[in-house]
C-alpha cells in the first residue's frame, strides 16, 4: 500500500473521485496487506541474508477479508463502500478480478524476518496515505 500501489490505482482515486471504496465480489477473500516501506525494508533485509534458491516473497502477514478491508478504508476516509460494478460498470480485465477475489497463500523461505519484523498495520499505514 502507497504511493504507485495497486491501493492508490483502485482505491486512493475512487476516494478521491467518487467518495467510494470499491467491494470486489463477496468480500470473503483473504487479502496479504504490505506497506510500501515495510516491503522496501523486507527486500533489504532479504538481500543481505544468504540466498540460496527458493522463494522470496514480499509480503505480510496481516490478513484481512477484503470486506473488513473495505470497512476500515471507508471508514478512515469517510466514504462509501459500493459494488465494484458502480465504478466500473465494462468490468476489469480478468488478471485484476482474478487478484481480487481469489485467496492466495504466500509462504517464504525467510520466515525468521517475517516473524520478527515490525510492520505497520492498517491504521498505520492509512494515517501515512492520508497525509
Amino acid at each position: 500500500m502507497g504511493n504507485g500501489s495497486w491501493f492508490s490505482w483502485f482505491y486512493l482515486k475512487n476516494i478521491h473521485e467518487n467518495k467510494a471504496v470499491p467491494l470486489f465480489g463477496d468480500g470473503s477473500n483473504y487479502m496479504s496487506l504490505i506497506d510500501v516501506e515495510d516491503a522496501a525494508k523486507l527486500m533489504v533485509e532479504y538481500s543481505i541474508k544468504t540466498m540460496d534458491g527458493g522463494v522470496y516473497n514480499i509480503y505480510s502477514p496481516m490478513i484481512k477479508t477484503q470486506k473488513d478491508f473495505a470497512l476500515q478504508v471507508s471508514t478512515h476516509f469517510d466514504s462509501e463502500i459500493v459494488d465494484y460494478k458502480k465504478i466500473y460498470p465494462n468490468g476489469l480485465e480478468d488478471a485484476a478480478m482474478e487478484a481480487f477475489t481469489s485467496n492466495i497463500i504466500l509462504t517464504s523461505n525467510y520466515q525468521e524476518i517475517i516473524k520478527d519484523f515490525p510492520f505497520n498495520n492498517l491504521p498505520q499505514i492509512l494515517v501515512k496515505i492520508k497525509n
